[in-house]
């Protein structure tokens, strides 16, 4: 059975943000075998800064794919980069945000990796090799529990809604998503790093860049 389970980390301001954490905590969980590492996965331009800071969270392997081709976000690009290096590795779980650029890639990613794609995950709880996640339906009425039944699934992580810090191997919870602070101190253990250059990519769209929104208060998925 395929152990693996990787994370597609995402950047704000060059930096990781907290569902970014979430989602390492959330893939650990995951894992079949405590002794393999997660894989976080870093795209692009500038990520040196980034992917050092990941590669101190414990049991976490990084590979940074960077280039000009990755300087602004584009799915097209991320699911070009993404799709033959999984379809490698076979992973049994690719995490994603569910926001509005894990929206965006997601399920065309699994589309290209022939995988299932479960979306705007709540929490999950394992049934002997199994998992089954939940997730909310019918506009928040109902809540369906669903179990993938192909080799590999991508899945997508409501943000805010995991809590890794001592959750139960059967029982993975809602909450606070906690991860070593990698912002300062030493961190136990240094995970293997991996930087992979991107060269130029055959894309049918171009990104003209991101516009800031305006300014508030508190960003929705944290207030």
């Amino acid at each position: 059975m395929v152990q693996d389970v990787v994370v597609i980390a995402e950047l704000a301001a060059g930096l990781p943000p907290p569902v970014t954490m979430e989602l390492i905590e959330f893939a650990k969980s995951l894992r079949a075998d405590r002794n393999i590492p997660v894989r976080v996965f870093v795209l692009g331009q500038g990520i040196e800064r980034a992917v050092s800071l990941l590669s101190q969270i414990p049991d976490t392997t990084v590979t940074g794919f960077f280039g000009a081709p990755l300087a602004s976000y584009s799915s097209e690009a991320w699911k070009g980069v993404l799709a033959p290096r999984l379809a490698e590795i076979k992973p049994r779980f690719v995490c994603v945000a569910h926001d509005s650029t894990g929206t965006d890639f997601a399920p065309g990613l699994a589309v290209r990796l022939n995988a299932g794609c479960v979306t705007a995950v709540e929490g999950a709880r394992r049934d002997g090799e199994a998992f089954i996640f939940r997730r909310s339906v019918l506009n928040g009425k109902a809540t369906a529990d669903v179990v993938v039944c192909t080799e590999t699934t991508v899945i997508t992580l409501l943000p805010g809604m995991f809590r890794g810090e001592g959750a139960k191997d059967d029982a993975i919870t809602p909450g606070t998503g906690k991860a070593q602070d990698v912002s300062g101190g030493q961190a136990a253990e240094v995970s293997r790093v991996e930087m992979i250059p991107i060269g130029a990519l055959h894309l049918k769209t171009r990104s003209l860049g991101l516009l800031s929104a305006p300014e508030q208060d508190a960003d929705l998925t944290a207030a």
